[in-house]
């Protein structure tokens, strides 16, 4: 027998990342600082390969 999950996504979100720390059992604190990281994930772009600084990372 098959199961399908309805309406999963590829990738990451928010709420998975708040799923994914409550599946662990990690304290809120813990959370807290995931949901913190995510959003400041959201916030920054992505950088251009004509950066100069992104240009010299690898």
């Amino acid at each position: 027998m098959a199961t399908s999950i309805q309406g999963a996504t590829k990738g990451f979100s928010r709420e998975a990342v708040e799923e994914l720390s409550h599946r662990r059992g990690e304290p809120d604190w813990l959370r807290q600082k995931r949901v913190e990281a995510w959003e400041a994930f959201e916030q920054i772009p992505m950088p251009k390969r004509t950066d100069e600084e992104w240009r010299r990372t690898d």
